[in-house]
């Protein structure tokens, strides 16, 4: 059911990132939230470079 649904979503990295930019503006600068969209703007390279690979595989170490 996850995989159809998945197929069935229209994303794309422009639209994220506008509804990204759009939304970070109300928030309060230290609210975690704020933080986390903060945060993939400013990685957004390794963010579409990483949804855009099939290779690719999350990974948190540095």
């Amino acid at each position: 059911m996850r995989a159809r649904a998945c197929s069935q979503t229209s994303w794309s990295t422009p639209k994220f990132r506008q509804w990204l930019e759009g939304n970070v503006i109300g928030l309060p600068a230290h609210a975690p939230l704020a933080k986390a969209f903060g945060y993939a703007l400013r990685h957004w390279q390794a963010l579409v470079r990483y949804t855009e690979s099939g290779v690719l595989y999350p990974t948190t170490t540095l």
